[in-house]
């Protein structure tokens, strides 16, 4: 191993105060926009209860104490999942570091929104998913994931569109089971119809039928990027596709129920990205499923860097990631999403 790569490996994988030193960043970065750039209220009509609750985070402050919580929930529950099904040969905090890094790069990322807390249960459901890897009962499994689906579903709509992908999860760890994949549908359902209850009961079942209306405003407008937006856009694509080709040959060589979680891990970014060109007009939700999804495959590929060249490119990365924040840190002067 090349002296650049075992520093890296011992100064930043597999040290101890990475995530001490990323917590630090992220918070700074975070606060660093909000000083600069404030916080830009929305208003969410694709979720069902954030009406509800969303009265609280008014204040910009507790908005974005409430979205720095979000995502230091987000980062440790990929970090769960990275242990406890070992899906990184090396102890590492990779995964948790960077999640909090990428979702301090923007200013959307600094309001408490229902993507995060939807998130939140979609990470959640994973665990149940992949512990019913060859499980001979995974219908209690997938039972648990299609209520955890459904909760998500209750703060974002738009994760109704997962179900297919949850689906073919299903298939990929334990194979098609009539039980499982009916088990599934049961938790979706048996949560919507509760919330189909709640509305009902407040004699307004027309809002909960409004909010599925949004699934159908898909279209393929193109959005009128200057040629700025679209080369840094084609840029981020190819970092993307590059990391995504070297982490496939990375986890070619792990363990099944690695392939398999990181396969769908990968289906799950390009199925996000598929449905953000249909819905880019109506919601920023899936740009977070995109991120997240992608941070941990960036993360597994960083994690088993043995050559300079690797390590070269995490910092061309890093720096490429920190001049974007600065540029939404001093106003965004090159108008960059």
């Amino acid at each position: 191993m090349h002296i650049t790569s075992r520093r890296f490996r011992s100064n930043l994988v597999e040290s101890r105060f990475t995530p001490i030193l990323f917590t630090l960043i992220a918070i700074s970065m975070r606060l660093g926009l909000f000083l600069s750039v404030g916080i830009k209220q929305h208003d969410y009509q694709t979720s069902f209860v954030w009406q509800i609750i969303s009265p609280v985070f008014s204040n910009d402050w507790l908005s974005l104490a409430a979205s720095t919580l979000s995502i230091f929930i987000i980062a440790s529950v990929f970090s769960y999942i990275n242990t406890s099904f070992t899906l990184m040969r090396f102890r590492t905090s990779l995964p948790f570091a960077i999640v909090l890094f990428l979702l301090s790069t923007h200013p959307v990322f600094l309001r408490m929104s229902p993507n995060y807390i939807s998130t939140i249960f979609i990470l959640l459901s994973l665990i149940p998913l992949i512990e019913s890897y060859q499980h001979h009962a995974p219908r209690v499994f997938a039972f648990k994931s299609g209520i955890l689906i459904a909760i998500a579903a209750t703060f974002q709509v738009f994760t109704l569109l997962f179900v297919p992908l949850w689906w073919y999860g299903e298939k990929s760890m334990h194979g098609f089971k009539i039980k499982s994949f009916a088990a599934f549908l049961l938790g979706v359902l048996l949560v919507l119809w509760n919330v189909a209850g709640f509305y009902f009961l407040l004699d307004n079942i027309d809002s909960f039928w409004i909010t599925f209306m949004n699934l159908s405003k898909a279209n393929l407008i193109p959005p009128l990027y200057t040629a700025i937006q679209w080369s840094g856009i084609a840029l981020l694509a190819l970092f993307t596709i590059i990391l995504i080709v070297l982490d496939i040959k990375v986890f070619s060589r792990e363990r099944v129920i690695t392939q398999k979680t990181l396969s769908f891990i990968i289906l799950i970014a390009i199925g996000s990205i598929t449905l953000h060109f249909f819905y880019w007009q109506q919601t920023f939700f899936f740009i977070y499923q995109i991120i997240i999804m992608l941070s941990f495959i960036v993360a597994h590929y960083f994690s088993h860097v043995n050559k300079k060249g690797g390590v070269y490119l995490f910092i061309l990365v890093f720096i490429s990631l920190i001049m974007l924040y600065v540029n939404y840190l001093i106003g965004n002067p090159l108008q960059f999403l």
